[in-house]
């Protein structure tokens, strides 16, 4: 006697052994990416605590004397001396050491502390691309544009952080 023939099974889908490697090989990356993050925030946070002053109050304080700033060019940009500061271009390629305060006075107080200063165009349609437009030439009132400020701290020459904010004409 001959027994039937058995139907011919096709292989669909995944293993059980295939499914546990994927799973633990997942896992291994979640948690190291994990780790790798939580260092980094720790390092940052004992930065800032190991200098009493923060970062992000020396960049504030850009940003605090460029609203304060007319926004017509002044054909003066990257400067060093705070008493070059007259209008927004005056901020395009600046450097600050010891940092400008709010007021437009040198903080001489942070000896060691400075301040990198930038100024991008940017179209209210498009905030994640500058435009080609120079920050050194007027915009106009109804301008469909702003300006972005771009600060970047340093501590003993080392960058400490960027901060940006956006500014209208």
């Amino acid at each position: 006697m001959t027994s039937p023939a058995r139907p011919a099974r096709t292989r669909a889908g995944f293993t059980l052994l295939e499914v546990l490697v994927a799973t633990v090989l997942v896992g291994v990356a979640v948690v190291s990416t994990s780790w790798a993050m939580t260092a980094a925030a720790r390092a940052k946070v004992e930065r800032e605590l190991a200098d009493p002053i923060s970062a992000e109050l020396v960049a504030q304080e850009v940003y605090e004397l460029a609203k304060s700033l007319p926004s017509e060019p002044s054909g003066t940009h990257g400067v060093t001396d705070p008493a070059g500061v007259v209008a927004l271009d005056s901020l395009v390629g600046a450097k600050f050491s010891p940092p400008i305060k709010a007021d437009g006075t040198a903080d001489t107080s942070l000896a060691g502390w400075g301040q990198v200063v930038d100024l991008s165009v940017y179209g209210i349609s498009d905030l994640d691309s500058a435009t080609l437009d120079s920050a050194l030439t007027e915009l106009g009132k109804g301008d469909p544009k702003l300006f972005q400020l771009c600060v970047t701290v340093t501590k003993d020459g080392a960058e400490v952080d960027t901060w940006r904010w956006f500014l209208t004409p």
